[in-house]
Order: structure tokens, then sequence, then C-alpha cells
């Protein structure tokens, strides 16, 4: 559910803006965490989520 919102977020701010790519930096502290960049299409949006 929460990743249906947050693409739903990130495609309503780049239609805003009128841009068709966007990035999107996250921090996770957990012990076993996946770190490094990911494409992830929206529709007709790209998004590169970073996370460190």
């Amino acid at each position: 559910m929460l990743i249906k919102e947050l693409r739903k977020i990130t495609g309503l701010s780049l239609d805003y803006w009128h841009l068709d790519t966007g990035y999107m930096l996250s921090f996770n502290f957990n012990k076993n965490k996946e770190q490094g960049v990911k494409l992830v299409e929206i529709g007709n949006k790209v998004l590169f989520e970073g996370t460190v």
C-alpha cells in the first residue's frame, strides 16, 4: 500500500513540475540494508532511487 501511494505522489510531483525524470534519496539505518541505485518506472515517468 505504501509503495502505491509513494508512486502516486511521485508521479504527481513530476507532473506538477512538467518533468519526466526525477530522483529520490533514501536513508536506511537498518543493519542488513541494501545500498545502491535503482531505476523505477512509474507509467511514463522515470525515477532514480538511491539508498544509502
